[in-house]
């Protein structure tokens, strides 16, 4: 299986969700049904990045957010890809219309305040993108969180099952 992961950040700095996705795409990276993970993040790698064998990186990092928009859409036409694997919760609609293009499931990563409280990326005010962020919210197959607060803090934000979101403990 080969996947397409969205990210914000895994290489290219040293915050908590930058290592949460690299720990993620070495655990992709070794488990032994994945052949191989696409990555298109925000932040391009640091000259001493350490990316597991199986991971291709390509960082958009000029441009801004229609450039990765660009960058998620030529993965879409051209990847074979079998699952979308999306690291923000305010990538998600990104992750969504690439699952939906593609006729493949996507899992959502959500951290913390993104999930639980009010968006703060400017592309997310307003209701319209509100709304469609809480749509794409809603899509996954499966939503992975790091806590039982944040998961619960997610389900009643965005009305999803808890069933459907998984507690994986960030140690």
């Amino acid at each position: 299986m080969t996947l397409l992961a969205l990210l914000p950040d895994a290489y290219g700095a040293d915050g908590g969700i930058a290592k949460v996705n690299r720990d993620l795409l070495a655990a992709l990276a070794a488990h032994p049904a994945v052949d191989g993970v696409d990555v298109l993040a925000r932040v391009p790698a640091s000259g001493d990045a350490n990316i597991p064998p199986g991971v291709s990186l390509d960082a958009v990092a000029g441009g801004g957010a229609a450039a990765y928009v660009r960058a998620v859409g030529r993965a879409v036409r051209h990847g074979g890809y079998d699952g979308v694997v999306c690291g923000h919760l305010h990538l998600a609609p990104l992750a969504a219309m690439a699952a939906a293009l593609r006729r493949v499931p996507f899992v959502l990563v959500v951290h913390g305040i993104e999930a639980r409280g009010p968006p703060h990326w400017p592309a997310t005010r307003g209701r319209l993108a509100t709304a469609v962020l809480g749509a794409a919210a809603r899509r996954p197959l499966r939503v992975v969180a790091f806590s039982a607060h944040t998961r619960g803090r997610f389900a009643a934000r965005f009305r999803v099952p808890e069933a459907r979101i998984t507690v994986v403990p960030n140690r």
